[in-house]
């Protein structure tokens, strides 16, 4: 009885087709541990270059000279900001909580969603330490140096003035962190418009339109943005342009990394107990299915 068995499972194999297994899963951190290795390290790189005051010898533009001020950087100071850091960060916020919302809907909203969150998150990290690093090797004096030198001379017991940070924040002109993370949020979002409603093949065309338009709005603000840096004074035309390139290419780098043109996110390996084995056999003979 037990060999007619076991003729019989072995018969029933023999005639099966070759088994189909799906491959393992990737581990989370295999999948993912580049890009979070990034995010952590550029974090990190920002907030060294922080910590250093700017290059005293300008790479690019004239240096200071206090008998006769360069007339490039001799615009008189003004504390306020047409857009504050502030208000930046807040627009980061929205924009931050706006990506994953693009999930919604989705085939696997939840990694959408995932990847959406990681990617905004490292293109900002990124754009913020390679602009950063970039402000503080090339130490670019802003076109209201001069008048910041006036400002503390006649307010010398003025915060800013008295440990010296309003004339070390004067030494970062190039390029622009306002221009460069705005355009990097603006970006990344109208990529994920792009995916989701624009140049997916089955979306419906006021979906198109919508998505469009509101991606040429991102792109509008950050570019106003932009002009009020050079309106107010502390940045020069090439710091904005050379600022919002950054900002354009490390969204379309992170992007194209994370997700493919339709929108999905390129790792389909999710996290599950296993690979599934189905063996498929002669009819009547043997049927096996299983999670392994």
């Amino acid at each position: 009885m037990r060999r007619a068995l076991a003729l019989l499972i072995a018969t029933g194999l023999c005639a099966a087709g070759p088994a189909h297994a799906e491959p393992e899963p990737e581990p989370y951190l295999q999948t993912y541990g580049m890009p979070i290795g990034l995010t952590v390290g550029g974090a990190g790189l920002f907030l060294a270059a922080q910590q250093v005051d700017g290059g005293l010898h300008p790479l690019i533009g004239p240096g200071y000279t206090a008998d006769a001020p360069h007339a490039d950087i001799d615009h008189d100071y003004t504390a306020g900001e047409q857009v504050s850091k502030e208000a930046l960060a807040l627009g980061l916020g929205i924009s931050f909580l706006a990506s994953p919302l693009l999930a919604v809907g989705e085939d696997d909203a939840w990694w959408v969603a995932h990847d959406g969150a990681l990617g905004f998150v490292g293109t900002v990290v990124s754009t913020l330490a390679i602009t950063e690093v970039a402000k503080n090797a090339v130490g670019r004096l802003r076109p209201d140096y001069a008048g910041r030198v006036r400002h503390c001379a006649a307010h010398p017991t003025a915060g800013a003035c008295e440990d010296g940070s309003l004339l070390a924040d004067g030494r970062k002109s190039f390029p622009s962190g306002h221009s460069s993370t705005a355009f990097a949020a603006a970006t990344w979002l109208s990529l994920r418009l792009g995916g989701r409603f624009i140049w997916r093949d089955d979306s419906p065309t006021y979906a198109r339109i919508g998505a469009g338009a509101a991606a040429a709005g991102l792109l509008a603000g950050a570019s106003y943005v932009a002009w009020t840096r050079v309106d107010d004074h502390w940045h020069n035309p090439s710091d904005v342009v050379t600022g919002g390139a950054i900002g354009v290419g490390m969204a379309a780098a992170w992007y194209f990394w994370l997700f493919d043109g339709q929108g999905k996110p390129r790792s389909r390996k999710r996290r599950s107990e296993g690979a599934t084995m189905n063996l498929a056999v002669a009819p009547g003979m043997l049927t096996a299915a299983g999670t392994f």
